[in-house]
């Protein structure tokens, strides 16, 4: 809700404006629609000394109602200056007999058009109440001018204002008028953060409306109660609030903006509750209305709300573009406190994108902003975060200053919630300066504090800088315990988000406090062996892992179309013929050169459109019985996984790679042994080092140098369980998962792993049971699916440069050996059980056919493009134009193969470094290999750097010989055909034979 003020004085409308009038009755209303230009008059008829209660209804129009004497003289005016839905009253004092003008109209030639309600009381003579509306008005007047100037040195005036003119108007009898005035200033008290006033004022405001009878007033006054109530820390209370507003708003009748404002105030309130998936999408709604209602205000305050949602979801490369399109609206419209607190947002996203000197740039730019703007809230926010950015820097007494200021601020304007937060902050000032003890108590009272306003995501916080505490002070039972409940909070939240994308981002952001209990869970078994603990903490690191995965897996295995609402259906089609838009956008970006910044935007589309998928996917799987019946995925313990997934010849290898030391565990049928290796920066280096000199093609095969460093750092812990295994599952984390592990040498030794075991890559030992348990959905039939050698209509454009961040079709060239590939490939299998689409037939539409949905094995020889910054745009390259030169897809997108129900045991990706993609913590790599096995293969052959065309052809011939002709496993057969390259002189070389890797499921194809 917005003020509305009156004016006793004002020009009158130029004389071009086109009039239209008629006659208004005592005691009735009319209805009429203004535009700007146009004058909508009213005559009333008086017949001597006359008062005349005029109510104005309006949609949020900057509209103005102003009446004049029978001599043409002003008798008043009134005008929604600040653009709110509050009726508008006016009361003038008619002293001769004659017509009263009574002239409806728009104050800004700019202004948009709409429908109105004016209301006239009935006849009546002066009496002293309406001496006592008149006075009302008049302080009101001098109220809402002083607030419409945003003359802060004058606030306290119009707060006393706003209070007389409350009084006068219950002295008048007049409820309407009261509320206008309670709820204005209740208003302007929130403005300027003095909340407990403002909630006291407005729950006045609220009686007087419910007094009035106007339920649109009302449900406005309950949106304002509802945000202040949120701002103090009492969201469920706030919501009931606000879920009343709503249900008045609706029963009053359609009207956008003020629906949208009510939306808006409940997705603030989820958001502090920790229900980020229904405060996006209550973001998302809010955004809708206002772009309905036409309101740019209203639009760029969704956005950089529905902003910040992304930020608590750890999505910062949107929640930034959104901060910063939202900043400049603001910025557009002289919205000076819009704009500081969406540079103050823009300022805590970079921080959390490790960008220090940015984040300053923007956090000194939002306080001088918010300092102007008065806004004393944000101003101690913004304190708090730069006090963040100092303690990082180490600038411990900087820090300290500035939490103090932060918390003073808070304290002032009664925000118990954010007070809370940076007494927090200012207590891990110590943990930080080596003195934990002086933080702990402090921790855990503010720990107390958090609980009690219940909001779930700042305890969260707070108990793992608590268990930090304790873990300095090697207290291993309280960190351990603060930790655990710290993650059941996390669950919580998790379980409350719809879609996989969005709980992967939340994972990732959460992941840390998964690392912390896992490294006090091994401290513990060091001081207690035998208790244990070592398996605790593995299955602390199977609880972090692939989890998006897992629930995808475990939802597919239930059909939910079968009982889909009609409507749901209708929704799914407009969708799929959207994105299909989408798509084609991206292939003409891809396909000629493009910016930086077009890419993004392309991304952005898609991005938009997945979130929306996956909101219709949830509702779709509400409405099935099935999957209402369907047990929720979850990781499964040590015992299951020795039960479930390995073998007597199997040891699963599993890391949990942290920031300052890492974890990894060697779990056999019968054993467990776990090791604490280096942190994160020193794997990322000796990782570095192996990678850059295995994929170069003149790299020697040389046990002994960074390959064999690496080793003894990853794998010389638990070597002693490896001796006896066949085979190797390796679970990596972080920049392990770009390495082969099969390649590196058994430590100690210089044979690869490879030369006497088999080594199998998977997310997660939990996903390796699921995608065992999952029901094929076909017989398999024809054998094999082999698309290769596409007809790329730019194969004339400059050789690849095939770096990982290149997203362009335009460089791609010709790739002549893929064809002999496939054909070599395809004489292994028996005639009649092949399916091959060679050139222009090598398209979208038929990888996305019943021939590849129905095939036992699925081989793509082609190009790959991999963008690791944006996941979206990486695929599968396939033909373009056919020789009509009508446009066809020629890019087979990740959510493309997420999407694919294939029936097929093996998928192999011949293309350049298909294994890779982009590193989401928790989650793994987010590659076209978990993209197919999100598409239903249980195991997918990828390559984790560029293999020559010769050696590829070499590699997949002779495995699809041992595959078919020695009915090995896909496991074992990759691994005889890379120690069969491996031997040849042209392809001894790392870089020909060492990136191919398996994803998946180890057994043996079924028989046919």
């Amino acid at each position: 809700m917005h003020m509305s003020r009156v004016l006793l004085g004002g020009l009158l409308l130029a004389a071009s404006a086109v009039r239209a009038q008629s006659t208004l009755a005592f005691g009735t209303s009319a209805e009429d629609s203004v535009s700007p230009g146009r004058v909508r008059v009213f005559l009333v008829h008086t017949e001597g000394p006359a008062a005349l209660h005029l109510h104005l209804q309006q949609p949020h129009l900057d509209i103005q109602l102003e009446v004049h004497g029978p001599d043409g003289a002003l008798l008043g005016k009134t005008a929604n200056f600040l653009s709110g839905t509050d009726p508008l009253a006016l009361t003038v004092l008619v002293q001769q007999p004659g017509p009263v003008r009574v002239e409806v109209s728009l104050d800004d030639p700019k202004a948009k058009a709409g429908r109105f309600r004016i209301q006239l009381g009935a006849a009546s003579t002066p009496v002293a109440a309406d001496r006592l509306r008149l006075e009302a008005q008049q302080l009101l007047d001098e109220a809402e001018q002083i607030t419409s100037d945003s003359d802060k040195a004058k606030y306290d005036r119009a707060l006393e204002a706003y209070r007389l003119a409350a009084d006068r108007s219950a002295q008048a009898g007049d409820h309407l008028e009261r509320a206008v005035a309670l709820t204005h200033r209740g208003v302007l008290l929130n403005h300027i953060s003095r909340l407990p006033e403002a909630r006291s004022t407005l729950e006045e405001a609220l009686q007087a409306w419910q007094a009035s009878g106007d339920k649109g007033g009302e449900s406005g006054c309950l949106d304002e109660l509802g945000l202040v109530i949120t701002t103090v820390g009492e969201p469920r209370e706030a919501l009931a609030l606000l879920e009343r507003a709503l249900r008045l708003r609706r029963e009053v009748g359609p009207l956008p903006y003020a629906e949208g404002s009510i939306v808006n105030s409940m997705a603030i309130a989820l958001g502090n509750l920790g229900d980020f998936a229904g405060a996006r999408d209550r973001y998302t709604q809010a955004l809708e209305l206002a772009r309905e209602a036409g309101d740019p205000f209203a639009e760029a305050m969704s956005l950089k709300n529905r902003a910040l949602i992304y930020d608590d979801l750890g999505e910062y490369e949107r929640a930034l573009r959104d901060f910063r399109q939202a900043q400049t609206a603001f910025h557009q419209m002289g919205k000076a406190r819009g704009e500081g607190t969406a540079a103050f947002s823009v300022g805590e996203v970079l921080i959390k994108m490790k960008r220090p000197e940015e984040a300053w740039l923007a956090l000194e730019h939002a306080l001088s902003l918010l300092e102007k703007a008065g806004y004393a809230r944000f101003v101690g926010l913004t304190y708090n975060s730069m006090g963040v950015l100092r303690l990082e820097a180490r600038r411990f007494d900087e820090a300290t200053a500035l939490f103090l200021q932060a918390i003073a601020r808070s304290e002032s304007v009664g925000d118990r919630q954010w007070a809370t937060f940076e007494q927090m902050n200012l207590a891990t000032v110590s943990v930080k300066r080596g003195r934990p003890e002086e933080a702990v108590v402090p921790l855990a009272e503010t720990c107390a504090r958090m609980h009690k306003l219940g909001y779930r995501p700042n305890e969260a916080t707070c108990l793992t800088e608590l268990a930090r505490a304790e873990i300095a002070l090697e207290r291993w039972e309280p960190a351990r315990g603060h930790l655990l409940e710290a993650l059941r909070l996390t669950e919580e939240i998790r379980q409350g988000l719809r879609g996989p994308s969005t709980r992967a981002s939340f994972s990732a952001l959460e992941h840390e406090r998964y690392e912390l209990l896992g490294g006090v869970l091994l401290a513990l078994h060091a001081r207690q062996p035998g208790k244990g603990w070592d398996a605790a903490a593995f299955e602390v690191s199977e609880t972090a892992r692939a989890r998006s995965l897992l629930e995808v897996l475990t939802d597919a295995r239930v059909d939910v179309r079968p009982g889909v609402p009609a409507d749901l259906l209708a929704a799914e089609k407009d969708l799929d013929s959207r994105t299909e838009a989408a798509r084609h956008a991206l292939v003409g970006v891809l396909g000629r050169a493009h910016t930086s910044e077009e890419a993004d935007a392309v991304e952005h589309q898609l991005e938009g459109l997945r979130e929306e998928r996956e909101r219709l996917d949830a509702r779709m799987r509400a409405s099935s019985a099935g999957y209402a019946a369907l047990a929720p995925a979850r990781p499964l313990s040590v015992e299951e996984i020795r039960a479930q997934v390995l073998d007597d010849t199997t040891v699963l290898v599993e890391y949990l790679v942290g920031e300052k030391e890492s974890y990894v565990w060697a779990v056999s049928r019968s054993t467990i042994h776990s090791a604490v290796i280096a942190g994160r920066e020193r794997i990322e280096r000796a990782v570095a080092a192996v990678y850059r000199q295995w994929s170069n093609p003149g790299a020697v095969d040389d046990a002994a140098g960074p390959a064999g460093d690496l080793s003894r750092q990853v794998l010389g812990p638990v070597a002693g369980t490896l001796r006896g295994a066949t085979r190797l599952v390796i679970v990596a984390d972080g920049a392990l998962q770009q390495i082969p592990f099969g390649a590196l040498p058994m430590p100690g030794t210089r044979r690869a792993l490879l030369e006497q075991r088999t080594v199998v890559n998977s997310p997660s030992a939990s996903v390796l049971g699921v995608v065992r348990q999952a029901p094929r959905r076909g017989q398999g039939s024809p054998q094999l699916a082999v698309l290769a050698e596409p007809l790329l209509a730019r194969g004339a454009s400059p050789p690849a440069t095939e770096a990982a961040e290149d997203s362009g079709l335009r460089a791609l060239g010709p790739l002549p050996g893929a064809r002999v590939e496939a054909t070599r490939i395809a004489a292994q299998f028996p005639a009649g059980e092949v399916f091959a689409a060679f050139g222009p037939a090598a398209n979208r539409a038929t990888a996305m056919g019943p021939e590849v949905a129905r095939a036992r094995i699925v081989h793509f020889a082609t190009h790959a493009l991999l963008d690791v910054r944006r996941p979206e745009l990486s695929g599968i390259v396939l033909s373009g134009p056919s020789a009509s030169g009508a446009p066809e897809d020629d890019f087979l997108s990740l959510a493309d193969i997420t999407g694919l129900h294939l029936s097929a045991e093996l998928v192999v990706l011949s293309a350049c470094r298909t294994a890779l993609g982009k590193e989401v913590r928790g989650e793994g790599l987010v590659s076209l290999t978990r993209g197919f096995m999100s598409g239903g293969a249980p195991r997918v052959v990828a390559s984790l750097w560029k293999v020559p065309d010769g050696a590829t052809a070499r590699l997949m011939t002779e495995f699809y010989h041992l595959l078919l002709e020695q009915h090995l496993a896909p496991a074992e057969a990759l691994r005889a055909a890379q120690r069969v390259v491996r031997r040849e002189r042209r392809y001894s070389a790392p870089n020909a034979w060492a990136g191919w890797v398996l994803q998946g499921d180890w057994e043996p194809l079924a028989a046919r």
